[in-house]
């Protein structure tokens, strides 16, 4: 129910503020501006536009044409079989290290796995933590906004 309320407080106070800022004369004069900048910035883009586009004109023989098709299929494979091998390569790790994982672990002695426990324990109590700092954060802003919300609503009545 906090969430729905805090949601409308915000849509209210987004509304309130878009009808404000469009009433005053300095924005509108800002905004004319800012529309005068980007038509004359998209006039300049069609400038460099229009001079980009020149192309030199070449001239091929179907033999080079066809050697070059031949050159480019060529590297896309050797791209394609060198990306297939590092995927490869990469898997070939990951599953070694695993295995030394498991072996680690299989030596390890009571006490050991227990300090890993902990650690592994310990890092999740910090992550928890972390949440909840950020949920109160958050928690705190809205607070604020809606006792904002609630100012500015008295003052239209």
């Amino acid at each position: 129910m906090k969430v729905r309320k805090a949601i409308g407080l915000l849509a209210g106070l987004v509304l309130l503020m878009t009808q404000i800022s469009y009433s005053d004369p300095a924005v509108d004069r800002l905004l004319r501006e800012a529309r005068k900048r980007q038509a004359e910035e998209a006039k300049q883009e069609k400038v460099e536009e229009v001079t980009v586009e020149e192309t030199p004109v070449t001239t091929e023989t179907p033999n080079s044409i066809q050697k070059r098709a031949a050159e480019i299929k060529r590297e896309s494979q050797s791209k394609k079989s060198q990306e297939m091998k590092m995927k490869k390569d990469a898997q070939m790790q990951k599953k070694a290290e695993m295995r030394a994982n498991k072996a680690r672990q299989k030596n390890m002695t009571e006490s050991e796995k227990m300090n890993v426990e902990i650690q592994r324990i310990k890092k999740r109590v910090d992550e928890i933590n972390n949440n909840i700092e950020t949920f109160h954060k958050t928690n705190e802003a809205l607070e604020k906004m809606e006792e904002r919300l609630e100012g500015i609503q008295s003052k239209m009545k």
